[in-house]
């Protein structure tokens, strides 16, 4: 490679404790740019996989500072992260249930029981959540909502006949059970089904607000080919993560990561960050 440029930094390595202190670390050195007269979108945080940036997207939102995703969605709003969101807010509504059982019982009606054959199923999930939020641990709640409701089986269903984007959803599924986690941590005693999903719709809100404005870019490295960034931050660098999981197995996986790596690499104009974490939530589960 050949630059015309002066010799540059030399590239900052950061281990963190965890992803949260992960996402502090680029939240303050963007904080010494900003008061050195820098801006937002100077910014690129990139990453393997869209569940990375649930995380960063939390703490930015809860520092103030202004973000975009760019080549994919807002974590939140992705479908499958709404879909089991849609089913813990109605398991959190309980005032329905008078009703629910009222339409229900039109089972005894012959003419009507055909029709509502899906509904008596859609009843029986529905009492199996009820007792869940009962007695188990939010966290273990919002796993059994996307087990309970099948959205589980069907995404991995998606996975084994080969459709490319049910892997990125289980993963997405996984964070979401990681964030319900992380709010139990943040609000010890106090945490509550709806406290967790007013603080999505808080996130919500806070995210959809100034969209023109200078932000910091969020994107997969897959999506930032082919563009430059003057601060390019390198998340997630660990076995498992970035190489991922599965190029443990054949030398030709592992290339395509190391040449993803340099993708990632050469995306940095003036400094480079790379991060890894001495501990990971991944898929619900706390990874060393």
């Amino acid at each position: 490679l050949w630059t015309r440029n002066d010799e540059g930094d030399k590239v900052q390595v950061y281990t963190a404790e965890n992803e949260q202190d992960e996402a502090m670390h680029i939240a303050d050195v963007i904080g010494e740019h900003l008061k050195e007269g820098g801006h937002l979108a100077d910014h690129a945080v990139l990453y393997r996989m869209n569940a990375q940036s649930a995380p960063i997207e939390s703490y930015f939102t809860r520092a103030g500072i202004p973000h975009k995703i760019v080549g994919g969605q807002r974590f939140n709003d992705r479908k499958e992260v709404k879909d089991i969101h849609s089913y813990m807010s109605i398991v959190a509504n309980a005032r329905d249930d008078v009703r629910l059982r009222r339409i229900i019982n039109a089972d005894a009606y012959a003419k009507l029981s055909r029709a509502i054959m899906p509904l008596l199923k859609f009843w029986q999930i529905y009492e199996k959540l009820q007792e869940s939020l009962e007695t188990r641990t939010l966290d273990e709640f919002a796993q059994d909502v996307i087990e309970v409701t099948g959205y589980k089986a069907m995404l991995e269903a998606d996975a084994a006949k080969g459709h490319e984007d049910a892997a990125d959803r289980l993963q997405n599924l996984g964070q979401l059970v990681n964030n319900v986690k992380n709010y139990c941590d943040q609000h010890g005693e106090d945490a509550s089904l709806e406290g967790y999903l007013e603080d999505i719709a808080l996130i919500s809100d806070i995210d959809s607000y100034n969209e023109s404005a200078d932000q910091v870019v969020l994107m997969t490295i897959h999506s930032a080919k082919g563009l430059e960034f003057p601060y390019v931050f390198l998340i997630g660098m660990e076995e498992g993560v970035f190489p991922s999981e599965m190029s443990k197995y054949s030398e030709a996986d592992l290339e395509e990561e190391r040449r993803l790596a340099y993708v990632g690499i050469t995306r940095a104009k003036k400094e480079l960050y790379i991060s890894n974490s001495v501990s990971r939530m991944l898929y619900g589960r706390t990874q060393r």
